[in-house]
């Protein structure tokens, strides 16, 4: 090489292989912390080999291994700390709502949600509430599906039993 004004060269070494690895080595730990609190790979930011199923499934774990023991926890701390003992004789405690994160979202939520209306257990009022909508005039009354009758009543009329 030709240099001017006094410069010398001067060789540049490649970083060793432990170096090179660092990206590696911070997946690895980050990945460690993760699974100390529960916390799916792919929500904090391990994506690899993740599809829409997997997320899915991984969302459930996060809320049943990580969300909820969690909030458990804080709660109890909680209540030692902010409730007299009068109060937790009474069976006061801090408690954390996590029905929304349960419930999970879009489709699965969709599917939880008529299930419920059509077997009965809520109407279909309650449903739009739970999803933040307002009441509609008509469907505050429970209602199940009426194709359906015991095998022993198969072939009366109207599902009633058969005349002997």
């Amino acid at each position: 090489a030709v240099l001017e004004g006094g410069l010398e060269f001067k060789r540049v070494d490649p970083p060793p292989a432990t170096d090179a690895d660092l990206v590696n080595a911070l997946k690895w730990s980050v990945a460690d912390i993760a699974r100390i609190y529960g916390v799916p790979g792919s929500l904090v930011g391990l994506t690899e080999d993740v599809n829409k199923a997997t997320a899915a499934e991984q969302s459930r774990q996060f809320y049943t291994t990580c969300l909820r023991p969690w909030s458990a926890r804080i709660g109890s701390a909680l209540s030692a700390r902010l409730l007299s003992d009068a109060d937790r004789q009474r069976g006061l405690s801090v408690a954390f709502d996590l029905s929304d994160a349960a419930l999970g979202f879009g489709e699965e939520r969709a599917r939880y949600l008529r299930e419920l209306v059509n077997s009965g257990i809520v109407t279909s009022n309650e449903a739009r509430n739970s999803l933040g909508y307002a009441d509609v005039p008509g469907a505050d009354r429970l209602r199940s599906q009426v194709n359906m009758v015991n095998l022993d009543r198969l072939g009366s009329e109207n599902g009633n039993a058969a005349s002997e």
